[in-house]
């Protein structure tokens, strides 16, 4: 649940998801890229990752980084550590999710009239700032994820809507992964001097199939940042769905809107 009274968190509420140094890809040209158009909404789910939960998601070969050593950490789930000892040794985890209303690929643009183009990240804390951090891709388009399961990358679906909670004025963000696991944010959102926006980069590292490894670089630049305020509910009997409901804390925020960007994926 997110916590009116930690209105100070500024740019640390997405430091890990959306405001880090901008690094450089050596791997040379890009396998795939896909640019983003206007951003319509932005935002992460902050979790922990229980240790012996981990052969269960698509980070059992990952190093997992405890919250006691972890960087650019969420202070909410900082907050839950204090509470319990118990947890320092948990991982910091995020699932973010991006509505776009096209996606592009050289000149070929995908748009439709009716709902967005979503793009979602599983990812884990990083031991230093800045560095590369473990992911799972998911993509709303068919054609999105064909483009990275032909050279070997494993891409899963998601669907995301934004809109009210029905005969409310409250805001509600859903996202449904795979099918099974529905994420659904119900609250109100609004202006917070507090929050800034700018240049926003980091990257992911990736398995693919036959145990090849990838990285994508991710550059988008918001131009508007809220504060969200409200509740998360997580329904499914998935492993996802088992993982994010073991977590002591699942906090959401804040929403980025505007501004477009590209992801960039290396073999």
């Amino acid at each position: 649940m997110a916590d009116p009274d930690w209105k100070s968190r500024g740019l640390a509420a997405l430091a890990a998801g959306l405001l880090v140094p901008a690094l450089l890809v050596a791997q040379g040209s890009p396998r795939v890229t896909w640019g983003v158009e206007s951003l319509q909404a932005g935002f992460c789910v902050h979790f922990l990752l229980d240790p012996a939960l981990v052969e269960r998601t698509p980070f059992r070969k990952a190093d997992l980084v405890p919250l006691s050593e972890a960087a650019d950490v969420d202070p909410s789930l900082r907050h839950a550590a204090a509470e319990s000892a118990d947890f320092a040794a948990w991982t910091p985890s995020s699932i973010c999710t991006y509505q776009f209303a096209a996606t592009r690929r050289g000149s070929r643009v995908q748009r439709d009239d009716d709902k967005p183009q979503v793009i979602s990240v599983w990812r884990l804390a990083a031991r230093s700032p800045g560095e590369p951090v473990p992911a799972d891709v998911m993509a709303s388009s068919f054609d999105l994820a064909k483009q990275l399961s032909r050279p070997g990358l494993r891409v899963g679906l998601v669907r995301s809507t934004s809109g009210k909670v029905p005969e409310s004025t409250m805001d509600e963000l859903k996202v449904v992964i795979d099918r099974s696991t529905t994420i659904t944010w119900s609250g109100v959102v609004s202006p917070d001097t507090a929050l800034d926006v700018g240049p926003a980069s980091e990257q992911w590292r990736l398995r693919g199939t036959e145990e090849s490894l990838w990285t994508a670089q991710r550059t988008f630049q918001p131009t508007e940042a809220l504060r969200m305020v409200g509740s998360v509910n997580v329904v499914g009997k998935t492993d996802l769905a088992r993982v994010l409901q073991a977590s002591p804390i699942r906090w959401v925020g804040p929403l980025y809107r505007g501004g477009s960007g590209e992801i960039a994926f290396f073999r």
